[in-house]
Formats: C-alpha cells, structure tokens, sequence
C-alpha cells in the first residue's frame, strides 16, 4: 500500500473584488501548494471556476517524480 502524500492542508481566503482566492497550502509546506480562483457570475449570481494550479513541486511529487 502506497504512503499517502497528502496529510494536512489550511486554506487562506481573500476576495479582493467579488471572486474567491483559495490558496491551499500541503502539509503546512507553502511550496506544495494548489491556487484556485472562483469568479461570481453576477448575472446567475453562482461563482465558477476561473483559475488554478498545483505548484511545480506538488505536481512533481503526485506524479511520483520527486521523494518526499
């Protein structure tokens, strides 16, 4: 059985105009990060997905590329 990767992770909030910025931050490790960005539809008023990304060492380390 593989070792999970992932064992703890905080999100930090900020809406700086309408839209939600979550930035996720692995195992208290900030270079091991995920960034999503959510935009309100004012018109439907729900939010969608705008943005993301895993940061290079995270997305190394699920492909298996990197030890951790």
């Amino acid at each position: 059985m593989t070792e999970a990767i992932i064992h703890s992770y905080k999100s930090v909030e900020h809406n700086p105009m309408g839209g939600i910025m979550l930035d996720l931050i692995i195992n208290n490790n900030k270079s091991l990060n995920i960034a999503v960005i959510l935009e309100k539809e004012n018109e439907i008023n729900t939010l969608r997905n705008g943005a993301g990304g895993a940061s290079p060492k995270l997305s190394q380390l699920l492909e298996g590329i990197e030890d951790f």
